[in-house]
């Protein structure tokens, strides 16, 4: 059985292995995050599509682990399998993914809009909140599996987010830290790679000193953009390179993800 440095090992060597089976994938996505882009330049102005483009970056994103997860399925048993097999395969249970998926980012958004309704003068919403936290959090990581199980195990269930909380019933702390490790290395690589290219930016401007504070608030709007911001040259090319970084980590999270799915499943079973 694999513990969490295992699985994060193991999902770095499948993914520098096998790079060229996620490729395709990879450049297929990253245009549609730069056309996700694109659209959002187009649309800065307007308030009201923000709300929609945070939701349509997590469905994207979303769809692009589960299509990665298939390949990770394949080449974690050293199968070949062309991009047009993976296409196929994730058609076949598109629907039953996209409703799991539609249903846990539902879930999600609810809260994190009602965090964000969250006034410090008010006892009664700090209450609530500190209240949903344990519930939240234990649901979110209970249904962290649903992916493996809806495009891996054969005969697809009806129910993969009952089925995904099974997995990881009496191990919810052991999957919560291999989750949270996880998230810190893929933001750890993100990090490394941003610096890079927004100190190159920034070295672009031509200007007699840069400011280590300009230098950190390109690097945070590589990471979450700030619709609040006027739309400049920098902004821009900070939204772009978050959506190729993306692109490029998401295989870290869906190697992980599905070597977790195998570990659990086979402790269960």
């Amino acid at each position: 059985m694999m513990n969490w440095i295992d699985i994060i090992d193991r999902a770095f060597s499948l993914y520098r292995g096998y790079f060229r089976c996620f490729f395709g994938t990879i450049v297929i996505c990253t245009g549609v995050f730069v056309l996700r882009e694109c659209v959002l330049f187009l649309c800065w102005k307007y308030k009201a599509y923000h709300i929609f483009d945070d939701i349509l970056y997590d469905l994207l994103l979303t769809l692009e682990i589960g299509l990665l997860i298939i390949i990770a399925g394949e080449v974690h048993y050293d199968r070949q399998i062309t991009l047009r097999e993976v296409f196929h395969r994730f058609t076949s249970c598109f629907s039953r993914y996209c409703g799991s998926t539609l249903l846990y980012l539902m879930f999600l958004t609810y809260w994190t809009r009602f965090i964000g309704m969250y006034e410090p003068s008010d006892p009664s919403l700090s209450f609530f909140i500190l209240l949903s936290i344990p519930l939240v959090g234990y649901y979110l990581i209970a249904w962290v599996l649903y992916g493996p199980v809806v495009l891996l195990e054969t005969p697809m269930l009806q129910h993969p987010l009952r089925r995904s909380r099974g997995l990881v019933r009496g191990a919810w702390w052991r999957v919560c830290g291999t989750i949270l490790a996880i998230g810190v290395v893929i933001v750890a690589v993100e990090t490394i790679y941003a610096i890079g290219y927004m100190v190159i930016l920034a070295l672009l401007d031509f200007e007699d000193g840069i400011p280590m504070q300009k230098i950190l608030s390109m690097i945070a709007d590589t990471f979450e953009s700030d619709y609040n911001k006027q739309l400049s040259p920098s902004l821009a090319i900070s939204s772009l390179v978050s959506s190729c970084l993306t692109a490029f980590t998401a295989p870290i999270y869906a190697i992980s993800v599905m070597l977790l799915y195998v570990n659990r499943r086979a402790q269960v079973e």
